[in-house]
């Protein structure tokens, strides 16, 4: 079986809950401990993002890969026990239990060595010889019997030799005319954009939301992952309510958040006030009270982003919409 250089030290960090594993060129998943449960996929939770089927600086049993992407809104997705497969006798199955929120996506490729497989660092190598890309070829996703993602291509699909097939709107189905062929060049010289968001991504997330990814326990942890698309840099602050009515106005406004003992908890956490970082989507968590008159309350997670202008003050941009979670 294969394995991922990682090029140095690793680092790895936890909160009892989930586990980040960092290389030192900032390659990275996030992995739910054995122990916690995750949202399992259904149809279209996941999907193949972009796929390299020819790569021209190596051989093709050396630089082929494929990237699958989360494409549920609402709740982060496992990849625990997810097939990879050509509806024929090629076939894997992922281990970890990763999860994916909408728009973040692992790298699964041939060969985990940069020198030898063109220039790119995967998180996870499928074993050796047990998975190939032809020209006109399929990759199908299930979980149990369940197909999660199908794609079929031919040699007639956008991409080729050296380039990549991106998939535009990672809510759409893997049709041809919803993929179109990289742009961006990698390592050796071959196009495509592995590990990264794709160049020609146009998926219309609907703005600012909030994905949870470990749903709140009495005396446990709540993770949830951020997305403010198009905020980067402006000023953003996530926090906690026990209800959305009646809510505030913020400079003509309307916030549908209270600023309630929750809002007061939570406000001030690490990670949950700040500037937008540059990839639009970050992780929070809080631990809640073990406090057994918690369990059954309902919480609401909301974020959003404004901006300070001179004279006015500060003025709205953005507002998820309050995402409902009841403390176990």
């Amino acid at each position: 079986d294969g394995y991922v250089d990682a090029g140095g030290n690793i680092a790895l960090t936890t909160d009892g809950s989930t586990y980040t594993v960092t290389a030192k060129d900032g390659t990275t998943f996030t992995s739910l401990c054995d122990e916690t449960s995750a949202t399992l996929p259904s149809n279209g939770d996941l999907v193949i993002g972009e796929f390299m089927h020819d790569p021209s600086r190596v051989a093709d049993s050396e630089g082929e890969w494929l990237e699958i992407t989360g494409a549920r809104l609402s709740e982060a997705t496992s990849l625990r026990f997810v097939v990879v497969d050509d509806q024929a006798s090629d076939s894997f199955t992922l281990g970890a239990n990763i999860v994916l929120g909408a728009g973040e996506e692992i790298l699964v490729a041939a060969n985990g060595i940069p020198s030898q497989n063109g220039g790119f660092r995967p998180q996870i190598v499928w074993p050796q010889g047990r998975f190939s890309l032809g020209t006109s070829d399929t990759a199908h996703l299930r979980y149990g019997s369940s197909t999660v993602d199908l794609i079929s291509w031919t040699s007639s699909w956008p991409g080729g030799s050296g380039i990549s097939a991106e998939r535009m709107d990672l809510t759409l189905s893997g049709q041809a005319s919803n993929f179109a062929a990289a742009i961006s060049s990698y390592g050796n010289g071959d196009r495509g954009t592995p590990g990264k968001d794709n160049d020609n991504d146009s998926t219309g997330w609907g703005g600012t939301a909030i994905i949870v990814t470990v749903p709140p326990t009495v005396g446990g942890p709540l993770v949830m992952q951020w997305m403010a698309p198009g905020e980067f840099n402006r000023l953003f602050q996530g926090w906690l309510t026990f209800s959305t009515t009646p809510g505030f106005n913020l400079n003509g406004i309307h916030i549908p958040a209270n600023l309630d003992s929750a809002y007061k908890a939570t406000k001030n956490l690490p990670g949950w006030s700040g500037l937008v970082p540059a990839t639009e989507s970050w992780v929070v968590s809080a631990v809640v009270p073990n406090k057994s008159a918690l369990a059954g309350l309902e919480v609401y997670g909301i974020l959003v982003t404004y901006q300070n202008i001179a004279g006015v003050g500060l003025v709205v941009r953005t507002v998820s919409q309050p995402v409902l979670m009841t403390i176990q």
